[in-house]
């Protein structure tokens, strides 16, 4: 067996495999140990801890992230809890009240085996398809994180004015939206252009950020 030392050196050269399992929702997810900590991948994307990670520290640094009093936060595809774990571990806002939602009960407890998802105080992780959630909650947020994908397509139920229109009812007076969009191919990127579109008509102001070439998050507010 390799010392942690000679593991943490190797996976910033090749990723480490860790576990691979496959879901009702999902045909491959693997754990990988790589550039010195897990993450959760699916066979064309990561989920959790790797570029998505870094994609919404980029989001939060722009939005000023410290400095917003957000005290319930609804994370729309929790994932293994990476954006939480921004929250918590990284901001130290340990108080604040998160609300997880993620569709794939084999992610959730991944989450839990490998990531320690339990360590998240006042986080409510719920196993449901964010478009029900959404429609069945009363709850108002100060933030809701949307990263809702399959593989690198958002499912188009999440794109339309009805489910914007529900999300923004949803946030408290000074909430604002955080939306994960893909625009990597000319397809992709006309997708995010009537997304965009979309939120414009919807929301007071939008604001893009790009993050590592390929992503776009869009901050709405109302």
């Amino acid at each position: 067996m390799i010392s942690r030392l000679i593991r943490y050196v190797i996976s910033f050269v090749i990723p480490i495999r860790v576990t691979k399992t496959s879901s009702s929702y999902h045909n491959y997810l693997e754990v990988v140990y790589s550039q010195g900590r897990l993450m959760l991948n699916t066979r064309k994307a990561n989920y959790s801890f790797g570029g998505l990670h870094r994609v919404f520290q980029i989001a939060f640094k722009h939005i000023n992230y410290k400095d917003i009093e957000a005290e319930h936060i609804l994370i729309l595809g929790f994932g293994v809890g990476s954006v939480a774990s921004i929250i918590q571990d990284e901001y130290g806002k340990t108080n604040t009240s998160i609300t997880g939602v993620e569709l794939d009960p084999v992610i959730v407890e991944l989450g839990k085996t490998y990531f320690n998802t339990d360590r998240f105080r006042q986080t409510d992780i719920i196993c449901s398809d964010a478009h029900d959630f959404v429609n069945r909650t009363d709850e108002r947020f100060d933030l809701i994180v949307v990263d809702l994908y399959e593989e690198v397509n958002v499912p188009e139920k999440f794109e339309t004015s009805q489910f914007l229109i529900r999300l923004k009812d949803m946030l408290s007076a000074n909430g604002q939206i955080g939306f994960n969009k893909v625009a990597h191919t000319k397809f992709h990127y006309k997708q995010f252009e009537l997304l965009y579109q979309r939120m414009n008509e919807i929301y007071k102001s939008v604001t893009v950020i790009e993050a590592l070439g390929m992503n776009r998050v869009l901050i709405a507010k109302n």
